[in-house]
């Protein structure tokens, strides 16, 4: 890991993208190889719940048997930077315990975590513009959040960093240094991102943040960025540069924290869908998985812990679970692409991840990327996003 982002930063980030994901947990007792199997059966046949803000029309359900059920100490669904963080870190914290990890494709790392499917930022708050707010009654930008953002991922990198020191990662290529740059144009924009700028540098972590104006210095910094873009008579533009930021390919990162999670005796187990799943008395969890291999087959296991990391798919997971936390939320059938740069004369005008403000109303998704990235030797330019 390179040195000038060891010295920062990781993983709260990690487990706290997304209230979404909850741990779901039993009282800790004696292990799952200690407990005896009961004879009990459970089953869900079907009606209807009122979970996540929405109705959840609950389809007839595969019967819920104790009987010839796999015991697990934690069962981890999906198989994403999430699940895969959570599934090695409990290993190692409890080399004993027998963790089983589930995906629905035949390889980890497929959605959003593929290294394809986002721009690659190692999300510290240096450049990312809906952290710091400006508090419409006083004038002031907050910065609370970015500075809560930017220290999980200070914890995220130093656990990425302990990984690799110890050789359970077998090397840090999946993370590259990129200064992180926030654009930004008019004189509201360039009102806020001086405060932005004026409130963090009195932090040690946003010390080295430099603010400019002057369009010299951006086009020094960002070419691209000055492309078409007159020097007089155009709009005022501004920028702030954070020289440490990071480029993470999570894709790799994921695919090595499943290698390593074999290796210690994880078990990892694809194109497996969670499709019922079920509390029991002793706070344990029955849990129903399809696999859809060759010859589809039916298993149950029972889970003293169950972690859903399922991106999108941890929705139906925490509706079928019916626990409080889910009370609020619903899906969306949104998304976004980016295009993707390969041509060497444009990517060299451009070394940095530069983020823009959204359009006022326009949801978080829409802030506009012009990012560099470098996914196993070949640089790209990734930009965007548009509408999926």
């Amino acid at each position: 890991v390179p040195a000038a982002a060891a010295r920062h930063e990781m993983l709260g980030s990690v487990f706290a993208r997304s209230a979404s994901r909850v741990m779901l947990r039993r009282a800790m007792s004696s292990t799952a190889a200690k407990r005896p199997l009961g004879k009990a059966a459970a089953a869900l046949v079907g009606g209807g719940a009122v979970l996540g803000g929405s109705y959840y029309a609950m389809q007839p359900q595969t019967v819920l048997s104790q009987d010839e059920a796999e015991e697990v100490d934690a069962l981890i669904i999906g198989g994403g930077i999430m699940g895969t963080t959570v599934a090695l870190m409990l290993k190692l914290l409890q080399p004993n315990w027998k963790v089983k990890l589930v995906e629905q494709h035949n390889r980890v790392a497929q959605e959003a975590t593929n290294e394809w499917h986002n721009a690659g930022t190692g999300h510290a708050a240096l450049c990312e513009p809906n952290y710091t707010p400006m508090n419409e009654q006083t004038g002031e930008v907050e910065v609370d959040k970015a500075v809560a953002v930017n220290a999980k991922f200070m914890t995220s990198l130093a656990f990425w960093s302990w990984l690799v020191d110890k050789g359970i990662l077998p090397d840090g290529t999946f993370i590259q240094p990129a200064p992180h740059i926030l654009f930004v144009y008019g004189e509201a924009g360039k009102e806020w991102l001086r405060k932005r700028v004026e409130k963090l540098t009195k932090l040690p972590a946003f010390a080295a943040t430099e603010y400019t104006e002057d369009y010299d210095k951006i086009k020094s910094w960002v070419p691209l960025l000055c492309s078409g873009r007159p020097k007089e008579g155009g709009d005022a533009i501004a920028c702030s540069r954070h020289p440490d930021g990071t480029e993470v390919n999570y894709g790799l990162l994921t695919r090595n924290m499943v290698q390593s999670l074999i290796e210690l005796g994880g078990d990892v187990q694809l194109l497996s869908t969670v499709t019922a799943l079920q509390q029991q008395a002793d706070k344990s969890w029955l849990v129903a998985i399809r696999k859809n291999d060759l010859t589809p087959t039916n298993q149950t296991v029972r889970a003293r812990f169950v972690f859903a990391g399922a991106g999108g798919g941890s929705l139906r997971v925490l509706q079928m679970a019916g626990i409080p936390e889910i009370s609020g939320y619903a899906g969306m059938p949104v998304s976004g692409k980016f295009l993707v740069c390969q041509k060497p004369e444009v990517i060299e005008q451009n070394r940095n991840k530069v983020y823009g403000r959204a359009a006022i109303g326009a949801p978080p998704m829409s802030v506009p990327h012009l990012d560099w990235r470098t996914i196993y030797g070949k640089d790209c330019i990734f930009f965007g996003p548009f509408a999926g």
